[in-house]
């Protein structure tokens, strides 16, 4: 079962450029089965915690990823 993305906790401020952003991602990532997370070349400990942690969430949502 596929679950919809929140962004609890997250306030960009209304009408701003950023909110708009983060809700057309919002709305890619609900609309997707299947999600391919990359990070960059020689990745630190930050990237590959933020690589594996939004891979969990997804999981989690019901997508299937491939880090």
């Amino acid at each position: 079962m596929q679950r919809s993305l929140k962004t609890q906790g997250f306030t960009a401020g209304s009408g701003n450029r950023n909110s708009t952003v983060i809700s057309q991602i919002r709305d890619r990532l609900n609309n997707a089965q299947n999600v391919l997370i990359a990070s960059h070349v020689r990745p630190d400990g930050d990237a590959i915690g933020a690589l594996l942690a939004l891979g969990l969430a997804l999981q989690n949502a019901g997508r299937t990823v491939q880090m």
